[in-house]
């Protein structure tokens, strides 16, 4: 008897929707790099520098000649475009700072950029177009057109207005004085100058997101059970809050995937101009800039940073095309 009724159970037993699309997405073996790749390049930019640091020498010098992880913005003019070696895992700049510790601060600011100004822009258009989508036909058109003209306006000159506007209300902040601020001032340094950066991309890269929002109320609102809900006489607000947005957060997160590559590539071309990330401070924006100064005598400045910025953005693109495919509810199950 105990066989059968636990016969019975796995018989009985089913899947839910986010394990079928966990088994679909395993199938996927390009999505399945990328999120190993991304796994490495994280641990590489925020665990690896934490552990370099713990324990390291105070003095720049004595750090720069004997400890593994280099102080980024330490300069030795005597050690200009230095070959890779057991000092300097992938060589010098051309201000002698390591290459390789470079590369992993400025791949702090460039996911950090990506990340928190794509949080800015999810919460910020799904709530615009999740409302736009579920009200009156009169207050869904007169939002779209908002947003029909906002997406007429150049993008990229607005993020660089806006971010030096932004910028010069920031200055008090990247110099704290020392009876205001308890913070060490490398740390406020560093992030300081990053605020605007992360307000301008994610407040004005929502447009995309609020039209993807709201062609998914309008087709989530048509469905059988949302018309049961209004027939049970539940407030708007209560339907799009419990039935509506928790069934909109699989194309969501799909979307989200894609967004974090095009506002890193954002940052990175607005770092390029000179108005992104400011010195010394690095980003993989600011290397590319600097490396593209030095491609024809070392190319090796650019050819660096080229290579993880391209992995990222292709790791990127392949795992939001697999959570695209696994969260597809129309997908045949094998």
């Amino acid at each position: 008897m105990p066989t059968e009724k636990n016969a019975a159970k796995d018989v009985i037993k089913g899947q839910s929707l986010w394990s079928d699309a966990w088994l679909r997405l395993k199938k996927n073996h390009m999505a399945v790099i990328s999120m190993a790749v991304l796994a490495l390049i994280f641990l590489l930019c925020f665990i690896l520098p934490a552990i370099g640091n713990f324990n390291a020498p105070e003095d720049p010098a004595v750090r720069a000649a004997e400890h593994w992880f280099k102080n980024p913005n330490y300069q030795n003019l005597n050690n200009t475009f230095a070959p890779p070696s057991g000092h300097h895992w992938l060589g010098t700049d051309q201000s002698g700072r390591d290459l390789f510790s470079r590369l992993l601060y400025g791949g702090q600011i460039s996911l950090l950029v990506g990340l928190v100004a794509t949080t800015i822009s999810v919460i910020v258009g799904v709530a615009y177009g999740a409302i736009a989508g579920y009200s009156s036909e009169r207050t869904d058109s007169l939002m779209m057109r908002i947003v029909d003209i906002l997406y007429g306006l150049p993008f990229l000159v607005l993020v660089i207005l806006f971010s030096l506007l932004i910028s010069e209300h920031m200055k008090e902040l990247s110099e704290p004085p020392d009876d205001v601020w308890k913070w060490e001032s490398v740390f406020v340094n560093k992030y300081a100058n990053l605020i605007p950066l992360f307000i301008a991309i994610g407040a004005l890269g929502w447009l995309t997101m609020a039209r993807v929002a709201r062609a998914q109320v309008m087709n989530i609102k048509k469905q059988d059970f949302i018309e049961a809900a209004v027939s049970l006489g539940l407030k708007k607000s209560t339907i799009l809050t419990r039935h509506i947005l928790p069934n909109m957060i699989g194309p969501m997160i799909v979307y989200t995937t894609l967004t974090v590559p095009s506002f890193i590539l954002t940052e990175a071309t607005l770092s390029y101009l000179g108005v992104g990330v400011q010195s010394p401070n690095s980003s993989w924006g600011i290397l590319l800039q600097e490396g593209s100064r030095y491609m024809e005598t070392n190319a090796r400045l650019l050819i660096v940073p080229s290579i993880v910025f391209s992995l990222t953005l292709f790791a990127l693109n392949f795992l939001g095309d697999g959570l695209r495919d696994a969260l597809d509810p129309k997908a045949s199950k094998d």
